[in-house]
């Protein structure tokens, strides 16, 4: 989600605040540093369309204090790593695919960026990050693009080969199709066109819309809004056939978490990552799971509880989610943090096994 003076969107590193005044010193003082910071650089028709960055990662233990502690809920740590580039445009990572093997990562910032990763494991945990390299997402529109017009928030990869590409604020999908000229990821970078959606979309909050998209075995996408329409009590969601026909379900976040993607795993059931804030110490991401047969228009989604993290384990803004099948049939789940650009907050990739 983009860099707004919104309480549930920032994440300060300071260790431990106090109560009364001190806490109303410290908001004062986070909030006013990051009004001040300068804004990340915005993809414009002048920018080179992609070309290689070189992303360092730090390893990350789950819990600072006990890193042999690797268990949290049904999930199993197998790695992490906090991300950083010599690049000023990377960072924001809202969204994630994961190859089946693998071997490649492939992310989407919310200023209108796509990163991709080779990824090395050793079995099935990650061990190192090499050959990284950054494009602009193509535009549908001619000229430069507003930040309003950039804030690309989720994406999925259909069925035909095809990335769908949500975003919010300008709300709409754009779908990326295959391009000869533009292989693998590089087609991001490409000419795509409109995928239609509802026209009930518009009425979403700006700043709260297409974070959770999937594409389900059928091959019908489903999109889940972040938060509730004005006026209603749920998550508004589709489901959109690859012909553009969509039937209304809704999702029900509970507890203040709002649903910030989709995985589906190897099963054909649904992963849910969701984030909670409240400031100014308190950052959650809980998983959750959605059966596929309970996955039909109409219905109210109110997925199973995997895990929960926060602190004092290693949390962030956790905004991307991906799923696959291990060497030994294990499911795997990568989750990425959205760091939005803000010197407060990180880049994390975490890895984990899902224990059924």
């Amino acid at each position: 989600m983009t860099s707004r003076l919104r309480g549930r969107r920032h994440k300060s590193r300071i260790a431990s605040v106090g109560v009364g005044l001190t806490v109303l010193l410290a908001v004062g003082f986070y909030l006013g540093l990051n009004a001040m910071q300068p804004q990340a650089a915005q993809p414009n028709t002048a920018d080179k369309l992609f070309g290689p960055i070189h992303v360092a990662a730090a390893p990350l233990p789950l819990d600072p204090d006990n890193p042999a502690d690797v268990t949290v809920g049904r999930l199993t740590y197998l790695a992490g790593y906090e991300l950083t580039a010599d690049d000023k445009r990377f960072g924001g990572l809202s969204s994630l695919i994961i190859a089946p093997d693998g071997g490649t990562l492939l992310a989407l910032s919310d200023n209108g960026y796509w990163v991709s990763m080779n990824l090395v494991h050793d079995g099935d945990k990650l061990v190192s990050i090499r050959a990284s390299r950054l494009g602009v997402l193509g535009s549908l529109w001619s000229g430069k693009l507003t930040k309003k017009e950039t804030d690309s928030e989720s994406f999925t990869k259909a069925t035909d080969g095809s990335y769908l590409v949500g975003f919010e604020e300008t709300h709409r999908i754009w779908r990326y199709p295959p391009n000869p000229k533009l292989p693998g990821p590089e087609a991001l970078s490409g000419r795509p066109v409109d995928f239609p959606m509802p026209p009930l979309l518009q009425r979403a909050e700006d700043n709260e819309s297409l974070e959770s998209l999937t594409v389900l075995p059928d091959g019908k996408a489903l999109a889940i809004l972040e938060s509730p329409i004005k006026g209603e009590e749920y998550n508004h969601a589709w489901l959109v056939d690859p012909g553009g026909h969509a039937e209304d379900l809704f999702y029900d976040a509970k507890d203040g978490y709002s649903p910030t993607d989709l995985a589906v795993l190897p099963d054909g059931d649904v992963m849910v990552v969701e984030r909670r804030y409240r400031p100014i110490m308190d950052i959650r991401a809980r998983f959750r799971i959605i059966k596929r047969a309970d996955i039909k228009p109409g219905a109210l989604l109110d997925g199973t509880p995997v895990a929960e993290i926060k602190a004092p384990l290693n949390i962030d803004n956790m905004e991307g989610l991906a799923a696959r099948r291990g060497a030994d049939g294990a499911t795997l789940i990568y989750v990425v943090a959205d760091d939005n650009y803000s010197p407060f907050q990180r880049t994390l990739l975490m890895e984990f096994r899902l224990n059924r």
